[in-house]
């Protein structure tokens, strides 16, 4: 298997052809997509780069659409040679379709069928699995049309800046796809957080409602011993202790200098304290 090699070259040169209209980007014989700016355009920095980007993503979709293409074509011929079954290279009766961060486009693939008339090897099946007329989304298109689109902004501002940054306001991506998109990778993500809780929560002795499966879950690392409840003289005692202490840092902090004691308006009291060992 080869590696693959992308290349891309621009020119920007003076030209004696007529402008083309504004959203008019011609593509040549040899493949070449070009734009004709008026001479006006000559030092506006803002209207050369605003033609860059128009005659750019043009260009990047029908290059990947036709290597695509190819490579789909290329593949299914290898593979019905090196399985021997003879089967004719025709094309698939629909097109795949991709909706992509530098677009939307669409490839023919191609199938192999026998003499007679049966499938043995499907063009679509190369690549990720689609539902009809669905187009399948590229994880830069997620990431600009979900996470930084729909998330931040509603459907309909989505889309609008979504075609204008790819400079496909024409055919560019449909008002519900942000928002099936969105819904797909939130059921996702809800699909992952209820596993991993379940996960976690077998892990540590619960069943699925989060109810203890033995009376203790952590018995096994603690001492297997009952609670510990510390008697009423021993709280007693305590207490006893620490009013002792306030009565002697009190003489300390504020000498008798006068015949009316210093009172401690600390507030004290005693609750049920259990000690768990």
């Amino acid at each position: 298997m080869k590696n693959i090699e992308i290349t891309i070259k621009v020119d920007i040169k003076e030209t004696g052809a007529a402008p083309l209209p504004e959203d008019g980007v011609g593509k040549l014989d040899d493949g070449l997509f070009r734009l004709v700016l008026e001479s006006e355009a000559v030092m506006d920095i803002g209207a050369l780069e605003a033609g860059l980007l128009r005659t750019n993503y043009p260009a990047l979709r029908d290059a990947l659409a036709h290597y695509l293409e190819q490579a789909s074509k290329n593949k299914v011929c290898r593979e019905s040679e090196q399985t021997g079954s003879g089967g004719t290279v025709l094309e698939h009766a629909s097109r795949y379709r991709v909706d992509g961060e530098i677009g939307r486009i669409e490839f023919s693939v191609f199938d192999v069928k026998t003499g007679e008339g049966d499938v043995i090897l499907k063009g679509p099946s190369l690549f990720a699995f689609r539902q009809g007329k669905q187009w399948y989304q590229t994880c830069g298109f997620k990431e600009m049309a979900v996470l930084n689109g729909a998330a931040q902004r509603n459907y309909r501002e989505t889309v609008r800046v979504f075609n204008h940054i790819r400079r496909q306001e024409s055919g560019g991506t449909a008002l519900n796809t942000p928002r099936d998109g969105a819904e797909a990778e939130g059921l996702k993500v809800i699909d992952f957080l209820e596993n991993k809780s379940q996960r976690i929560l077998r892990e540590h002795g619960f069943d699925a409602q989060g109810v203890a499966e033995t009376p203790y879950p952590g018995r096994g690392q603690t001492a297997d011993t009952a609670p510990g409840v510390l008697e009423q003289e021993s709280i007693a005692r305590g207490l006893d202790a620490v009013c002792r202490l306030i009565k002697t840092l009190s003489r300390v902090a504020w000498p008798r200098k006068r015949t009316d004691a210093p009172v401690c308006k600390t507030p004290w009291g005693v609750s049920n304290i259990v000690a768990k060992g």
